[in-house]
């Protein structure tokens, strides 16, 4: 599934690209779960599944993963979704392992190929399709999908894939036990080139301090071991609870997963009401400043009609005075 960062979708972007791929569009260029619940409804038409005939679908604990229509489409469907442990996708995701890492390769080196060809011509979203499928063909083969199976113990099951060495960082970091103290006294180093070993001179006496006792120093302050910070020492708002492998198409994940829905409904409503109010008071602020506007027009239509008549009485009156002015002058030269 391709997904762009764009509103509208353009059959120009499906240019070439892999048979049988499906193409969608958001806002941020990221899976949502309109788009998960589109690929589910693909992911069910090339498999077949049906309720007689279930498939095992392994997902991250992606939030989009997880919503009520999706839910509901995979219990009709025969869909049976799992989610995997947290921070556990490079260890546990077959395409972690296996695919992921050899497919940008062969992606880089057609984006480079097509780039020298074209004299260093910008990529653009409308090329994607075609140069992924080059590079798609070349990679998707049937060992690799079998062996990413293989190398991360799901089929066939192997529990024992992981051995104590690949708990042993979280091991140290969830030990909270104290640390035996580390006595100071003169030390020797062993030279790699001859073997010599030489002592390393104690430093000088310091008058006032025993020296007869060797000094306590704690190893956490010669060297700190980082430790997994607890929800007690950084008090976060609205976290998210902690995630754990569960499957996501159990009875006990309708309640929760229609509470979402629930929930996200109702933020939807208020931003809705939000908006309307918000566009309820600029449409009266609009109304308000157009009814200033015309008012004012209408004084000053007023006040410019005042100002012509008045201009065109003062030109009548001072007509009618120069007639008459002149209507004097002709009696006199008649007389």
């Amino acid at each position: 599934m391709f997904i762009f960062s764009r509103t509208r979708m353009s059959q120009l972007l499906e240019k070439n690209g892999p048979p049988g791929s499906i193409y969608g569009c958001s806002k941020t260029g990221w899976i949502n779960e309109e788009l998960f619940l589109t690929w589910l409804q693909h992911f069910a038409e090339f498999t077949h599944t049906s309720v007689e005939n279930k498939m095992l679908l392994i997902l991250d604990n992606h939030s989009t993963h997880c919503s009520a229509e999706a839910y509901a489409f995979c219990r009709e469907n025969g869909v049976v979704t799992v989610s995997l442990p947290p921070h556990t996708s490079h260890r546990l995701q077959p395409l972690d392992v296996v695919f992921y890492s050899p497919l940008k390769s062969a992606y880089k080196r057609e984006c480079d190929l097509f780039m020298k060809s074209k004299n260093l011509v910008k990529i653009t979203p409308y090329d994607v399709a075609e140069l992924f499928n080059k590079a798609y063909s070349l990679v998707a083969i049937i060992a690799k999908a079998t062996s990413g199976f293989k190398n991360t113990g799901i089929h066939p099951l192997n529990p024992g894939i992981f051995t104590d060495e690949d708990f042993l960082v979280e091991d140290i970091l969830q030990k909270n036990k104290d640390s035996t103290p580390v006595c100071v006294e003169d030390t020797v180093i062993a030279n790699n080139k001859n073997n010599l070993q030489r002592p390393v001179r104690s430093p000088a006496k310091t008058v006032g301090i025993n020296q007869s006792n060797p000094i306590q120093v704690p190893i956490q302050i010669v060297s700190p071991i980082p430790g997994c910070s607890t929800s007690t020492d950084v008090p976060t708002r609205g976290a998210r609870p902690k995630q754990h492998s569960e499957i996501l198409t159990s009875t006990p994940m309708k309640e929760r997963l229609e509470e979402k829905k629930r929930k996200k409904e109702e933020k939807e409503k208020k931003y809705k009401e939000k908006r309307e109010r918000k566009g309820q008071q600029c449409a009266m602020k609009t109304k308000i400043k157009k009814e200033k506007v015309e008012k004012k027009g209408t004084k000053f239509a007023a006040i410019k009609k005042h100002s012509q008549l008045q201009h065109k009485n003062i030109k009548r009156t001072l007509f009618e005075s120069d007639t008459d002015s002149s209507m004097d002058e002709d009696d006199i030269c008649i007389d």
